[in-house]
């Protein structure tokens, strides 16, 4: 944990610095080089001899104890703040192909969407699984806790009043939450497998401490974080009624969100990275619910737009060849932020609720109220409100609503998962589903995805291979 912390830390805290050095280095190069100049130069070689030293000196890794001091502290909250952007850019680009929030329309090496996952699969012994999925959100999750830990001995009493602290254990349940939206099972350090559910139960605990933390240390927006956090997991483990005392809580204006950076290109955000053309163009809007839906509603949540010189993918998929190449606009930068917690989502919680106890007029309710907020960029009015008749009709309603507003931020598998375990009623668009009549579908065109795709992560061969409490095979 040490050293990732450190690594994560100072990436995300020196690339100012390293510039610098950079910079230096070169006119001292440029200056020894001058230095080599023919003879009639002897004295700028002499004043240039004193600036060609390039010696580097290497004080060697950091003692575990320099973590203990308090000038450490918040380079650890950094740390487990960017391990968790890894995991979210590295697995949500998978889980938005699956859940066809995207159509993938290029590379499939690198950060992207691979061959089976073109197809909705993950098998568990596919490289994917493990370190595009699997591997970065268990590490996101063990060093936001190990930090924790370490807080927890040597703040000691002041732990319960410490900012870094409640910082912390919001990374702690964030990245729980993100293993629990996206794996099929659960393993917690060395353990046995255990349902899913065990990482929103985990989720469910840092949240509640992150709360009592944040409160004592004054830090009320870590504090409103935690508490829209926990509502998300008390939904998911079907804790309906403390998960709407929660959500009511957030403010609708609230928000927290995660910042990406253009300084690592492991630190760029993914969504807006693999469209940019240098040189990926590696999914579309193309062949998804949102390409005609904005087209027809303008919603400002699902922007979309051509690119300006590229038509198509930058490689073939499948037997289709290259497909048409659609930008989605959520994100027009590679250092965007993206929302974690927010009260608009705390809103769709509380409609979910209704919908649970079959009171559809009530979730129609809140969430037309939700809609209509928005104004149409089509159209400059507010955008048309959904019409139900029946539970089913709004329950349809609400699978689209709620993919609108959380589109491509990494939750729409979770969700979808949570809607088949609970045989939640209402269709989702012919978009999200295979076909039996693929290539050709119902609307005229294939959604590309295997009969059998899933909806959660397997536990990986990495894992089976290695610990001795969980079977080699699924």
């Amino acid at each position: 944990m040490d050293s990732q912390v450190i690594r994560a830390s100072a990436k995300m805290r020196t690339d100012q610095g390293d510039t610098k050095m950079r910079v230096q280095a070169e006119r001292n190069e440029g200056t020894c080089a001058r230095a080599r100049a023919p003879a009639g130069f002897l004295a700028i070689l002499a004043l240039a001899a004193s600036a060609c030293n390039f010696d580097v000196t290497n004080p060697g890794p950091a003692q575990d104890a320099v973590l203990d001091r308090a000038e450490s502290h918040q380079a650890i909250v950094v740390g487990a703040n960017r391990l968790y952007n890894d995991a979210f850019n590295l697995t949500t680009i998978l889980s938005a192909a699956h859940a066809r929030e995207v159509f993938p329309s290029g590379n499939t090496g690198y950060k992207a969407i691979g061959e089976f996952n073109r197809r909705g699969l993950m098998p568990y012994d596919d490289g994917k699984a493990s370190g595009q999925s699997w591997d970065p959100v268990q590490n996101a999750r063990w060093v936001a806790e190990a930090g924790v830990e370490r807080f927890r001995r040597v703040l000691k009493t002041d732990f319960a009043k410490s900012a870094v602290a409640g910082q912390s254990l919001l990374w702690a349940g964030l990245s729980s939450r993100l293993a629990g939206e996206h794996f099929c099972e659960a393993v917690l350090d060395g353990g046995p497998i255990q349902p899913r559910t065990a990482f929103f139960e985990r989720a469910e605990k840092q949240f509640t401490e992150a709360i009592q933390v944040a409160r004592a240390a004054g830090k009320k927006d870590i504090e409103l974080a935690a508490v829209g956090g926990r509502a998300s997991v008390r939904m998911s483990l079907g804790k309906w009624a403390d998960a709407v005392a929660d959500a009511g809580q957030v403010p609708l204006s609230f928000k927290y969100q995660t910042k990406f950076s253009d300084a690592d290109i492991d630190q760029k955000l993914s969504f807006a990275f693999l469209i940019s053309s240098a040189p990926w163009r590696a999914f579309t809007v193309w062949n998804t619910f949102y390409l005609d839906y904005y087209t027809q509603t303008g919603d400002p949540r699902t922007p979309w737009e051509k690119h300006p010189t590229q038509d198509l993918g930058d490689s073939g998929v499948g037997d289709w060849g290259k497909v048409p190449f659609r930008m989605q606009r959520k994100y027009t930068k590679t250092d965007d932020a993206v929302d974690l917690v927010d009260g608009r989502e705390m809103r769709l919680i509380i409609a979910e609720s209704y919908l649970v106890k079959g009171e559809w007029q009530q979730a129609m309710q809140i969430t037309n109220e939700l809609r209509t907020s928005l104004i149409s960029r089509k159209t400059g009015k507010p955008l048309e409100p959904w019409q139900a008749s029946n539970v089913e009709e709004a329950w349809t309603a609400f699978f689209k609503e709620r993919g609108i507003e959380l589109w491509l931020e990494g939750r729409r598998m979770g969700d979808r998962q949570r809607w088949k375990d609970t045989k939640a009623p209402g269709k989702l668009t012919v978009w999200e589903v295979s076909s039996t009549t693929e290539p050709v579908h119902e609307r005229g065109r294939g959604t590309y995805l295997d009969p059998n795709f899933v909806l959660c992560f397997p536990v990986p061969r990495s894992e089976r291979i290695t610990n001795p409490n969980v079977p080699d095979l699924p």
